[in-house]
């Protein structure tokens, strides 16, 4: 539907009167809406404001011979990254560490032996377990460094993990530790006992649907499948395999490290990120259907390209399900 020059000089001249009116919050050319669906042949100006059964007094019946259609709501910045507490602890949200900073909360997961509920994210955004400091997990906010931390901010204080320690025997000039997963799973009984919730969600965009409201099922994905993601600082981004088997080596202090049989992921569309460093820990899922396939510890600088290691790995590692009633 073509939309004339004459309507849009129309709203143009209009268009400051009306968002100078107390209660309005936007103002387009656009569909009637019906039913929750668009009117695809009736042009409309579309006004919106924040209560629709008491819109402010002025508003025209049209503008530029268009009708007016009233609409409720208001647009707010869907920025990242996420800092909100939740009372309610599922995939997606931040979890903090002080002395190693923030990560994602991929998904919460099942005690393959104890049935117990735990947190899975990465190792590098926990740490060691049973160290001194830093001892606990908070969701979400780091604690002061001064002061008394809120009991009910702690999530976790033991955790299991998997990492690059064990030494591969292999003629190299340098020290080589591997393994098949950059994960840990954090008991949540701290955070149980003060109150917080669970539940088996991957949280999606700042006020929108979930990305999944349960894992139903693991996979290795093929090269070519399309993936998404949920970090706390990017938000919800897509991605293609594009490489399996894939072994990316890192320095670690005086060491290096590797991890083997990982997914390569491509960020998608071009010139889009797949993440940035506070999303490790992020659940990797199918592109459609609530499929979990990965488990999100790296990218580079510009977030085109990323790894994950294989959720198939990550549970056999840990001891856990992501799948679970």
């Amino acid at each position: 539907m073509d939309i004339s020059d004459n309507v849009v000089q129309a709203v143009q001249d209009a268009q400051w009167a009306l968002i100078a009116l107390d209660g309005v919050t936007g103002i387009s050319i656009g569909l009637r809406e019906a039913a929750g669906e668009p009117v695809d042949d009736e042009l409309v100006v579309r006004i919106t404001v924040r209560d629709a059964a008491n819109p402010p007094d002025g508003l025209p019946d049209e503008i530029g011979e268009v009708p007016v259609f009233i609409v409720e709501g208001s647009i707010e910045p869907c920025g990242f990254p996420d800092d909100v507490r939740y009372d309610e602890l599922h995939g997606g949200i931040k979890v903090t560490n002080p002395a190693l900073g923030g990560g994602t909360l991929g998904v919460l997961v099942e005690d393959a032996s104890t049935g117990a509920i735990l947190g899975l994210t990465c190792y590098h955004v926990v740490g060691n377990p049973g160290q001194a400091f830093p001892d606990h997990v908070w969701q979400a906010t780091n604690p002061p460094l001064t002061g008394t931390v809120p009991d009910d901010d702690v999530i976790s204080d033991s955790w299991r993990v998997d990492f690059p320690q064990s030494p591969l025997p292999l003629s190299l000039p340098f020290p080589l530790l591997a393994a098949a997963t950059d994960s840990a799973a954090i008991d949540l009984s701290q955070a149980t006992a003060h109150g917080r919730g669970t539940s088996r969600a991957v949280a999606g965009d700042l006020g929108q649907p979930n990305l999944a409201d349960a894992i139903t099922a693991t996979a290795l994905p093929a090269l070519g499948d399309k993936v998404r993601v949920r970090g706390f600082v990017t938000g919800p981004s897509m991605g293609i395999v594009i490489g399996l088997h894939h072994m990316p080596v890192w320095n670690v202090g005086a060491q290096f490290a590797v991890l083997l049989e990982q997914l390569e992921i491509l960020a998608w569309p071009p010139g889009s990120r797949f993440g940035q460093k506070g999303d490790s820990g992020a659940l990797v899922l199918a592109e459609s259907g609530p499929t979990a396939v990965g488990l999100l510890w790296g990218v580079t600088d510009d977030g085109s390209h990323a790894s994950a290691s294989q959720i198939g790995r990550v549970e056999s590692a840990l001891g856990v399900s992501a799948v679970w009633a």
